[in-house]
C-alpha cells in the first residue's frame, strides 16, 4: 500500500533543528490497522537505531535516538495488524542541521536589498544545504535561480523572541568552479536609506532594519566540509523594488533591474560591502510550518474600461496578487489598486481598507512584453483597477491566490445549493486568512493573529485543513508574548496588550479543537504549562470570584448582552478546556484544582447574573437584566454547563423565544464570537431544526443575505457595509457556523481521541424535510471518515465508512444506538417530518 511518512510534519525535510523529531505515518484512506509499530533508523545507510516493537495504535512517535548535527538519516516504520500480519513502509529521509541554540557560522548583514557572494567549488559535491532567512521578507538565489517556490518568507513571529529560517537542498543548483549565492530582501514597511522601517503606523509586522543571514554547508565526495556564511565580505546593492509594505503594496522600477546579478558572469565591481548587524532576536528557529505559496491561479471574469482605467472582476474574493503582462514604453507607470467592492460608478472601492493603500506600482523598462507580479506584499480583493496601460485584455492578467499551503483534508456537499456556496465561501475565507498566522482579515490595515477570531473559527479550520504545524507555530508566538506574570496578549505575532479576557479565548479554544480532531497530545503538553500560568494569573485578578472588567463583548452582535456575563461564561469554558488538558497531561493535582475553581465560578455566575425575581422561584430564564436580555448568555450558559438542573427548561424556553419569536421570525441575534456556540447549543439539545432555519434564512441577518449581495467569502458583520469602518468582506470568525454542516447535517456529532492511539465517534445525522441529501469526507489522522445520507422512496439511507482505527456509535431515530467499526455500512429507516 502507499504510505506517507513525515518528519515534523514535512516530507523528507532538510536541516531540521531538533535532535528529537516527531515521526508520523499515514496509510491509504481506510487507514492502517495498526496494533503495534517498529521504527528503524539508518545513518548514511548504516543501521543506527531501532525502537523495537511498541504496543500502540498511535501513528506518531517522538524519536529518542541520539542524532548528530548536520547529518543525513533514513527511516522506516513497520506495523503489526490485528491479524498478526506485518507490513513495512518505504524508506523516508531527513537531515539535521544546526540544533536549536547552536552556533551559526554566519552573521546577519545589511547594506542593501540585494546581497551576493561568489563561492569557488573544487571537486565533486556530496551534499549542499543552504540555511537562510531575512527581515522582513527574503528570497534566496543560487546561480541565478530562485531557491524553492515559497513566498512571503519568513513567517510573521514575535521578532524580538523568534525569527524563523529554512534549509534547502541546493546540491543540484551548484557546479564546479565559480558559483554565486544571493539574497533579495524586502521590508514590511517603507525603508529609509539605511534600510530602517519608516512611516510605521501599526504594531504589526517587522519594524526594524532590513537584513539577512545565509549559510551554505558543503560536503564533498572526499569527506571534506566547507561552510560559507554571510559576513562583511558579501557585496550589496539595491533591488528594483523601491518600496514594499504589507498594507500599502509594492513599487517596482524595472529600469533598475540588474540582469544576472546572482550569476558568476555578472560584473559586481560597482557594488558595496555589507555591514554585520544584530537582529535583536533571542532565537533562530527552523520553520516547520507549511510555507506560504501561490496555490491557485484565478482567471479574470470581466474587464471594463472607465476613463482610461481598466476594472477587473475575478468573481472571487481571495488573498494574493495579480500577474500582469504589458508592453509599454520605458518609464510608463502602471498603478494596480485592489479592493473588495465597487463604487456605484463601477470603480474600485478601497474605503473599507482604511489606511491600507493596497496599490502596486510597476514602472516599465520598455524593451518588449514585460511580466510583473509583486514579491513582498499581498492583498485581499475581488476587484482590481489598473491605470497607465494603453490596452488590456483578460488574457493579460491572472489572479494568484497566496496563503499558507495547509493541506485540504475535507469536503462537503448537499442538495441545498446555497449551503454549498456558503461552505465554499468559508473554505475560501479560511484559506485567505492563513498567512503564517491565522489572521482576522486579509485586506485592510490589520491582518493580525487576533486570538478570539482564530479561536471561534478553529474547529471549522481543523475539520477542513491539516493545521497541526500551522497552529503549533502560532502557539509558539503566543508563548513568546506571555508576560512573566502569566498574562497573555490579544493577538499572537505581535502581542497586543489590553486588559480583556474575551479576546484571549482563542488559545484554549484552538488547542482544544486541534487535540479533539487530531489526538495531538504533544501540542497539549507543549502549551499546558503556559496555560496553567495564565490560569493562575487570571485567578489572581478575580474580584468576588468573578472577572470584574472586560473591554469587549460578543463582538458585532445584534443584541446587547452583559459583557461580564460573556467574559465569565468564557472563563467557565476555559476551565472546561483546562480540565481536558489536565487529563491529557495526567496532572491530577491540576485537574482537582480546575474542577474546584470551575464549580466556584459557576456558582458565582448564577448568583450574580441570573435573573432571579420575587414572583417566580425559577426566575426570568435570562442571564441578564432588562437592558441585556439577549440570547448569547443563555446559549453559553447551557452549552458550558453553567445552568443548574432545575433552571434548564426555563432557560431553554427563553433562548428559543429570543431566537424564534422576539423579532417575528427565526434569525441570528448573536455576534461573531457566540454564533457558533449558539448552533452547538441548539444541536446538543435536539433543536437542529431551529439551527437549520437560522442557516437557511434568506433575509438579514443571515449568511444567505451575504450571498444575495455577491459574497464569495464570509463577512465580518451581518450587515452589508462598504465604507471606511470595520467591515471586512473576508473574515473567518463566522466560519464557526460551518461546523454544523459536518456535525449535525452529516452526523459527526463527536470525535474523541483515545489513549491507545485510536478514536471514537458518535454519529447522528439531522435530516431536514426540504433537503434530499448531504455528504462529507474527512481525512483524519486515523484515516478517512465518509458520511452520506440520501432520501429514497420515503426512506433515508445513511452510509457510514470508518477507517481501521476509528470505532463509534450510530444513533438512529428514536434513540436506538448501534455500534459501528471499520468498513462501510448502510443504515436505513423510514423518513417522517421529524427528520432524524
Amino acid at each position: 500500500m502507499k504510505w506517507k511518512l513525515l518528519c515534523e510534519g514535512l516530507e523528507n525535510p532538510a536541516g531540521i533543528d531538533t535532535p528529537t523529531p516527531e515521526l508520523s505515518w499515514y496509510g491509504p484512506e481506510e487507514g492502517i490497522g495498526q496494533t503495534a509499530c517498529r521504527i528503524r533508523l539508518w545513518k548514511k545507510g548504516i543501521p543506527s537505531w531501532d525502537s523495537g516493537w511498541l504496543d500502540t495504535a498511535d501513528s506518531r512517535y517522538q524519536l529518542s535516538a541520539d542524532l548528530e548535527e548536520k547529518c543525513g538519516y533514513s527511516w522506516q516504520v513497520t506495523v503489526k495488524k490485528g491479524n498478526g500480519e506485518e507490513e513495512s513502509s518505504e524508506e523516508a529521509a531527513f537531515s539535521t542541521g544546526i540544533f536549536e541554540g547552536g552556533r551559526w557560522d554566519a552573521s546577519f548583514i545589511t547594506g542593501g536589498t540585494l546581497l551576493r557572494k561568489e563561492v569557488e567549488i573544487d571537486g565533486d559535491i556530496a551534499s549542499a544545504f543552504l540555511s537562510f532567512t531575512g527581515l522582513g521578507y527574503c528570497e534566496a538565489y543560487v546561480n541565478g535561480r530562485r531557491v524553492g517556490r515559497d513566498v512571503l518568507f519568513p513567517s510573521y513571529t514575535v521578532y524580538e523572541k523568534t525569527v524563523e529560517y529554512t534549509v534547502k537542498d541546493v546540491a543540484a543548483m551548484l557546479k564546479k568552479g565559480r558559483n554565486v549565492i544571493g539574497l533579495m530582501l524586502g521590508g514590511h514597511w517603507d525603508l529609509d536609506e539605511k534600510l530602517h522601517a519608516k512611516d510605521v503606523y501599526s504594531q504589526a509586522f517587522y519594524r526594524g532594519q532590513c537584513m539577512g543571514i545565509c549559510q551554505l554547508d558543503l560536503e564533498m565526495e572526499d569527506g571534506s566540509r566547507t561552510v560559507v556564511g554571510s559576513d562583511a565580505s558579501w557585496q550589496v546593492s539595491r533591488s528594483p523594488i523601491t518600496f514594499s509594505s504589507v498594507f500599502d503594496g509594492e513599487h517596482y522600477d524595472a529600469r533598475l533591474e540588474q540582469p544576472g546579478w546572482c550569476t558568476a558572469e555578472f560584473d559586481a565591481s560597482g557594488w558595496g560591502r555589507a555591514s554585520v548587524c544584530s537582529p535583536g532576536t533571542e532565537t533562530l528557529r527552523y520553520s516547520y510550518i507549511p510555507p506560504i505559496r501561490v496555490t491557485e491561479e484565478i482567471s479574470v471574469k470581466t474587464v471594463c474600461e472607465k476613463d482610461g482605467d481598466y476594472i477587473l472582476d475575478f468573481g472571487q474574493n481571495f488573498a494574493g496578487w495579480i500577474r500582469l503582462w504589458a508592453e509599454e514604453e520605458s518609464g510608463r507607470e502602471i498603478r494596480i489598486r485592489y479592493g473588495e467592492t465597487l463604487h456605484e460608478d463601477g470603480t474600485v472601492n478601497t474605503e473599507n481598507l482604511r489606511n491600507a493603500k493596497a496599490t502596486d506600482v510597476y514602472i516599465c523598462k520598455g524593451n518588449g512584453r514585460e511580466c510583473y507580479e509583486p514579491r513582498f506584499t499581498y492583498h485581499g480583493f475581488r476587484f482590481v483597477q489598473i491605470s497607465g496601460l494603453s490596452e488590456l485584455t483578460a488574457e493579460d492578467v491572472t489572479g494568484r491566490a497566496v496563503h499558507t499551503d495547509n493541506t485540504r483534508i475535507a469536503d462537503f456537499s448537499c442538495s441545498n445549493e446555497d449551503f454549498n456556496r456558503i461552505y465554499r465561501a468559508m473554505v475560501w475565507t479560511m484559506r485567505s486568512n492563513m498567512h503564517s498566522i491565522p489572521t482576522d482579515c486579509c485586506q485592510r490595515d490589520e491582518r493580525q493573529g487576533w486570538l478570539a477570531d482564530a479561536g471561534v473559527s478553529s474547529e471549522f479550520g481543523v475539520l477542513n485543513f491539516d493545521l497541526q504545524h500551522f497552529y503549533r507555530k502560532w502557539f509558539q508566538d503566543i508563548r513568546d508574548t506571555q508576560q512573566p506574570d502569566g498574562s497573555l496578549p490579544l493577538a499572537g505575532a505581535p502581542g497586543w496588550p489590553r486588559d480583556t479576557f474575551i479576546w484571549k479565548i482563542g488559545y484554549h479554544m484552538t488547542l482544544r479543537s486541534l487535540y479533539l480532531y487530531t489526538g495531538d497530545r504533544r501540542t497539549v503538553m507543549d502549551n499546558y504549562g503556559a496555560l496553567k500560568k495564565y490560569e493562575s494569573y487570571m485567578h489572581s485578578t478575580l474580584v468576588d470570584g468573578l472577572i470584574p472588567y472586560d473591554f469587549y463583548n460578543d463582538w458585532l452582535a445584534i443584541e446587547f448582552a452583559d459583557n461580564l456575563m460573556i467574559a465569565n461564561s468564557y472563563f467557565v469554558d476555559f476551565y472546561n478546556a483546562m480540565i481536558l488538558f489536565a487529563e491529557v497531561a495526567g496532572d491530577e493535582e491540576g485537574l482537582s484544582l480546575f474542577q474546584k475553581r470551575r464549580e466556584e465560578l459557576v456558582n458565582k455566575i448564577n448568583e450574580k447574573f441570573y435573573g432571579w425575581c420575587l414572583d417566580s422561584p425559577l426566575g426570568t430564564g435570562y442571564y441578564g437584566t432588562c437592558d441585556t436580555m439577549a440570547a448569547a448568555p443563555e446559549a453559553m450558559a447551557l452549552e458550558y454547563g453553567i445552568v443548574p438542573d432545575k433552571l434548564r427548561e426555563k432557560v431553554e424556553d427563553v433562548l428559543l423565544w429570543q431566537l424564534t419569536k422576539s423579532r417575528g421570525s427565526i434569525q441570528f441575534p448573536t455576534g461573531i464570537l457566540t454564533s457558533g456556540i449558539l448552533l452547538d447549543c441548539l444541536a446538543h439539545r435536539g433543536y437542529d431544526e431551529v439551527a437549520y432555519r437560522l442557516l437557511d434564512r434568506e433575509d438579514y441577518p443571515s449568511l444567505r443575505f451575504m450571498l444575495s449581495h455577491g459574497a464569495t467569502t464570509i463577512w465580518e458583520r451581518w450587515q452589508y457595509l462598504v465604507g471606511n469602518e470595520m467591515n471586512s468582506h473576508n473574515h473567518p470568525a463566522l466560519c464557526s457556523l460551518g461546523t454544523w454542516f459536518f456535525k449535525s447535517l452529516c452526523g459527526l456529532r463527536q470525535i474523541r481521541p483515545m489513549k491507545d492511539g485510536t478514536a471514537e465517534v458518535k454519529l447522528r445525522p439531522f435530516i431536514p424535510e426540504d433537503m434530499e441529501n448531504a455528504g462529507m469526507e474527512f481525512r483524519t489522522h486515523w484515516g478517512v471518515i465518509r458520511l452520506e445520507w440520501v432520501k429514497k422512496d420515503r426512506k433515508v439511507e445513511y452510509l457510514v465508512k470508518l477507517p481501521e482505527r476509528i470505532r463509534g456509535t450510530v444513533v438512529l431515530p428514536g434513540g436506538e444506538e448501534t455500534e459501528v467499526c471499520a468498513g462501510e455500512k448502510v443504515f436505513m429507516w423510514e423518513y417522517d417530518k421529524e427528520g432524524s
